[in-house]
């Protein structure tokens, strides 16, 4: 193949339902894709005209969209950015339809994502792409976009004329201090939030990768080798980001936030110093955090903590390599807690093999746990776990649910009631009107009403 030399580039990716999918139970939240504005700033700071199209956030019909484009661009279409690396999509039809699109412009496309990932065949094929980047993508997207011959770029999958398919090869892991600080004016920073932090709404990352094993959890993209920018890096791009694009709210997405060592202590004691006007999260294991490191969070200005309790069964947590006693993960929560911060626990529904009294057992722990908001998923077999289900061709990339589970239906059920169950508490009502913060509670109660009653 040619190397490519396009007349501009275009990052975009496809719109699933923004609130919960009936057939995934899944919350597609609208928040920025980060992978993609590492691309296109750096790209735009190699001289080349690079634009980001995201139709989750735009909500515009993809013809529409891309109606500029044309057989002399090169398009790179996201199938799941970094916030969505572990948890794709499963339904199948948005990308289907962006990829029409895209074909129907006539401009060379390649895919980026979870999906081209571990299925890169499948996914050239069903899309018509010219490629498929099956690693992390920016160093490849840059490579490509800049004229690097493409056989010589590793990570990626290329249809090379006809039938003809050749694979370049696994692609080393992004080193995350190349990494530019990603240009926020790229996208319309008013089209962005969480429900619980507010509106314009930023992601950033100090690390990628994660060690622990968990058996439900994919990491195809992200790796278990643990990747940090240098402390300074990661606080530069945030302060550029309030002062000079107005980011108001923030999620720190690294998988665990406290694992980014001397990077998220770095970021957490300027925080502290600086008093940045931002709102911002992070993720960690409560069991495995010191009362140290949680007095720097707080300090540094951390308003909410996400952290995954997954069952509460310890007999299910043994099964799942969740590392880890569950009395431990509680104590975590409260001493999270216990200094001011709030705190979103994630919970799992529908392990292979799990009955209602184990379900039972996961929302009872909820309960008494009582942390500031709960989540309840439903499992999904993604690829890369242990638990992996055949890719397929048909509407859902891997079934929704494990054959192994109770049935889609009744774990939909179950899951609604649980959060009924949570959020409807009076204990629960009265203790967030006593906060005062309406604004939040309407927000809030907008997720609960889209969670609850879908």
């Amino acid at each position: 193949m040619d190397p490519l030399r396009p007349r501009r580039v275009v990052l975009t990716r496809p719109a699933w339902e923004p609130l919960t999918s009936p057939s995934e139970n899944t919350y597609n939240r609208t928040w920025p894709p980060l992978s993609s504005l590492y691309i296109a700033t750096g790209l735009r700071a190699r001289g080349v005209d690079a634009s980001v199209v995201d139709l989750q956030a735009t909500r515009r019909p993809a013809r529409q969209a891309l109606a500029g484009v044309g057989a002399q661009d090169l398009v790179f279409l996201s199938t799941a950015d970094v916030d969505r690396w572990q948890c794709p999509n499963v339904e199948m039809e948005p990308i289907d339809r962006l990829a029409s699109a895209v074909r129907a412009t006539g401009a060379p496309f390649f895919l980026t994502g979870t999906h081209g990932a571990v299925a890169p065949e499948k996914l050239l094929r069903r899309t018509g792409a010219r490629g498929v980047i099956h690693g992390e993508p920016e160093e490849a997207a840059l490579a490509l976009a800049t004229g690097a011959p493409p056989e010589s770029i590793p990570g990626l999958l290329l249809r090379d004329g006809g039938e003809r398919v050749v694979d370049t090869g696994p692609a080393p892991s992004v080193d995350l201090r190349r990494l530019p600080a990603p240009d926020y004016s790229l996208v319309d920073l008013g089209l962005y939030g969480y429900e619980i932090l507010g509106r314009r709404f930023a992601l950033f990352e100090g690390s990628r990768g994660c060690p622990f094993p968990c058996a439900f959890c994919s990491r195809v993209l992200q790796g278990r080798a643990m990747r940090r920018k240098d402390p300074g890096q990661l606080v530069a791009e945030v302060e550029r980001a309030v002062e000079r694009y107005g980011v108001e709210s923030a999620y720190l997405i690294d998988l665990e936030f406290h694992l980014g060592g001397a990077t998220s202590r770095g970021f957490c004691d300027s925080m502290a110093e600086k008093r940045l006007p931002l709102r911002w999260c992070c993720e960690l294991r409560p069991r495995e955090v010191g009362d140290d490191f949680l007095d720097a969070l707080a300090a540094g200005g951390c308003r909410l903590v996400h952290c995954g309790i997954e069952s509460g069964s310890p007999e299910r947590l043994a099964l799942l390599d969740k590392v880890g006693r569950l009395e431990d993960m509680v104590d975590g929560v409260h001493r999270i807690l216990a200094r001011g911060m709030e705190v979103l626990c994630f919970f799992i529904l529908g392990f292979p093999g799990e009955s209602e009294a184990e379900i039972e057992k996961t929302v009872r722990v909820a309960l008494d746990l009582n942390p500031t908001y709960a989540s309840f998923h439903l499992f999904t077999p993604y690829p890369g776990t242990e638990y992996a289900m055949p890719v397929g061709d048909g509407p859902h990339f891997v079934p929704p649910s494990h054959p192994d589970a109770l049935s889609f239906e009744r774990l939909s059920r179950l899951r609604r009631r649980a959060y009924l169950r949570f959020y409807l508490r009076p204990r629960y009502v009265l203790s967030r009107l006593g906060r005062r913060d309406y604004r939040s509670l309407l927000r809030q109660a907008r997720l609960l009403v889209s969670q609850a009653v879908s």
